[in-house]
């Protein structure tokens, strides 16, 4: 089946090695970034009263990391959305899957983290059969993609003295922030710490 759409993609799709292997990645596009900006502003802004203020290691932090760490995992998870919305698209598979980004779908007013997930795959034909898609966003800062690649571990269920019994995903991807340095860049709106 071509790879041809009749939509632009939003994705411009390179070849890297690392080790003796070639490695496909897919990167946002700059002209693309801003509604998908927008929109994890927006969940990122109903999101924050509901959710901890310490990280995953249970250290405090500022209201505007807290922000940005927020926001950098809903720019993952509306991303890795896109992009397998494209792949089903252009495997020939839309009709059979649904791809759910739970904020996206949830009822709640982000605020409480029941039954949460990042990203369902959903059968179309039999809603209780899907596969759950686990973000885990990093910062490949100071180093190159293909470096950060070939060096990050391998990703899966965690714990942390706040995350205890994480259970199993069925995949997990791993966005990279390759070339903002986040600590020097501020993306929160002008609010009081």
């Amino acid at each position: 089946m071509s790879n041809e759409t009749s939509y632009k993609s939003p994705f411009a799709v390179e070849e890297i090695n690392i080790g003796a292997k070639p490695w496909q990645i897919a990167r946002l596009k700059t002209e693309d970034v801003a509604p998908v900006l927008a929109l994890a502003a927006t969940y990122t802004e109903k999101k924050i009263p509901h959710t901890r203020d310490e990280s995953q290691s249970g250290e405090p932090r500022s209201h505007r990391l807290k922000y940005q760490k927020q926001l950098m995992g809903s720019i993952a998870e509306i991303t890795i959305k896109t992009l397998l919305d494209r792949y089903l698209k252009n495997q020939g598979l839309a009709d059979q899957w649904v791809v759910n980004l739970y904020d996206s779908v949830r009822t709640d007013e982000f605020r409480s983290p029941e039954g949460e997930y990042d990203i369902r795959l959903v059968s179309a034909r039999r809603p209780d059969v899907y596969y759950e898609v686990e973000s885990r966003s990093s910062m490949a800062r100071d180093r190159t993609i293909a470096v950060a690649l070939g060096k990050f571990d391998i990703i899966g269920p965690y714990e942390s003295s706040i995350k205890k019994n994480e259970p199993l995903k069925d995949f997990y991807v791993r966005p990279l922030y390759a070339y903002l340095d986040f600590e020097r860049r501020d993306y929160s709106p002008e609010i009081a710490t």
